[in-house]
This record gives structure tokens, sequence and C-alpha cells, in this order.
């Protein structure tokens, strides 16, 4: 069990914001227990206690933890992707791209398979404080030669709501026989 000041964690939780420079980020590994770990959605929790570090085995996805005094707050779970031709939206998307650089083969991009936030610590906009460090590390150096940041959303109203709040586009229009739904980030619009 980790132990941490119930004091300082009351505290943060009492803030309408949690300020994400105070936790920490390891890059999942076998020495993480992530068993406890609860967000409120069996899927998700599911992936973290069971499939995440398999996933990072297998070369097919990174996951990474915040923690907030050895108390795992959130995770992120990142791997490649593009956005091809066959997209839906796909000429909203090639438009912002100029006439000589456009390709069908698909533009390069980033996926976030997974994000969870503990439920204890839902409502402090750790999520969005999330997605915005990931647009800057990700648009850094161009540390993957991507231009976008893709995603599924679960095709639940908060859910997609969050996204757009967060600058999240529709690769694909929501129907109710989707589970989840395609959507995209342009880190070139942080450039100008």
């Amino acid at each position: 069990m980790i132990e941490s000041n119930p004091n300082t964690i009351l505290l943060c939780l009492m803030s309408n914001t949690f300020d994400i420079s105070s936790l920490s980020r390891m890059r999942l590994n076998s020495s993480l227990d992530m068993g406890g770990f609860d967000c409120a959605c069996p899927d998700l929790n599911d992936f973290i206690r069971n499939d995440a570090l398999k996933y990072s085995n297998e070369l097919m996805s990174a996951t990474f933890v915040y923690f907030f005094e050895k108390i795992p707050v959130a995770f992120i779970s990142y791997s490649n992707d593009k956005i091809t031709a066959n997209a839906e939206k796909w000429n909203s998307v090639s438009r912002h791209i100029p006439n000589k650089k456009r390709i069908k083969a698909g533009y390069p991009a980033v996926k976030i398979g997974r994000l969870g936030i503990a439920k204890d610590f839902h409502g402090q906009k750790i999520g969005s404080q999330i997605l915005d460090f990931s647009k800057g590390w990700f648009l850094d150096e161009n540390k993957t030669g991507c231009r976008f940041i893709t995603l599924d959303a679960y095709n639940r109203k908060g859910t997609l709501a969050f996204y757009e709040k967060n600058g999240f586009k529709y690769l694909e229009t929501p129907t109710p026989t989707k589970f989840t739904v395609l959507m995209y980030f342009d880190l070139a619009q942080l450039l100008a």
C-alpha cells in the first residue's frame, strides 16, 4: 500500500484545479503497482492493470503514469498513428496542408490510446493539463515527426465535450451505433 500525507491530499482535492507541475511522471514499468488504480471506467482500469505493460513490452505503446506523493493520479498511453485519406473528414484536415505537401498515404500522428484520471481526482482539470503537456511535448523538437494527435474518444456526451473543449475535432461523425469516435488535434495551430 502506498502511504501519503492525507492532509496534503485533502487540501489538493478541495481546490478547483490541481497543478500537474506538482506531480511526478514516470514511464510504466513492472515495478509500479497499478492494481489499486480506479478511474471509474472498467475498460480503462482493465487496460492499466492488465494490458498496458504488455503493450509496452511488445513495443505497441508507451504509457506514462502521473503520481502525487507516490499515489497514481493519472495515466496516458501513446502509440504511433496516421490520418489516412479514407477518413470521413479528410478534406477538413488536408485543407490546412499546402498543396505541394499533401499526400494521399496519410499524415503522421501520435495516438492517445488511453487517458485515465483516478476517480478521487476527477474535476481537478488534470486531464486537460495532461493533454496540454502532451501537445507541447510532441511539438517540442518534433520528437516523433508528427503533425497530429489522434484519439478514439468514448462516444459519450461528456467525453466528447471534454475533448472538444481541449481543441480536438472530429474525423468522423458521432452516431449512436459507434462505441468510439475518431478525433484529432492539429499541432501546427500551436505554431501560429
